[in-house]
């Protein structure tokens, strides 16, 4: 029996520290009428191209690539549109509605995003919005985009969590 209480403590413990780590600021909050139904994490790279504009060098962003996890289980894929895609037959493309800076200022900025095309019948086929937090790197390149560098694509790591939401069903 004292096995049992151990795991369902572990469990239990597991469960709370992330959804504490988990916590979504007022300002990218989806509407009320939603609840969160996923966590998955990120791991990947946010990718940049060296572009010129008026004789101004400067990287731009072109896409992220990255792998999605849930407890160190490959899910599935965050890709160019923003899309992501599970293992299990499910696509969603979204569109920005809100950001804001990451808190330490030294990541991506966290986003609240609505889905905008919904595809198959896995995991994530049913979101409705979704949050990016807990950014760790991902931000542009600060040297090396020239004229002698001009068009390469350069790869920057970044690692985030993204919430699913689903419609709350009253």
């Amino acid at each position: 029996m004292n096995k049992c209480i151990t795991i369902f403590l572990l469990t239990f413990s597991a469960f709370l520290a992330e959804a504490q780590t988990l916590s979504v600021p007022e300002a990218i909050q989806p509407p009320l009428a939603q609840h969160s139904a996923l966590s998955l994490h990120a791991q990947g790279e946010q990718l940049y191209q060296c572009t010129v504009a008026a004789g101004v060098y400067a990287w731009e962003f072109v896409k992220p690539e990255a792998k999605l996890y849930r407890q160190q289980q490959l899910i599935g894929t965050h890709s160019q549109g923003p899309s992501w895609r599970d293992n299990t037959g499910g696509y969603v493309k979204a569109k920005l509605l809100a950001e804001m800076a990451d808190p330490k200022a030294v990541s991506i900025p966290w986003l609240l995003l609505k889905v905008v095309k919904q595809q198959g019948h896995g995991l994530l086929s049913t979101t409705s919005y979704i949050n990016r937090v807990n950014t760790v790197g991902g931000l542009k390149p600060i040297t090396g985009c020239d004229s002698n560098h001009l068009g390469l694509v350069k790869g920057v790591s970044y690692s985030a969590d993204y919430i699913f939401y689903q419609p709350n069903h009253d």
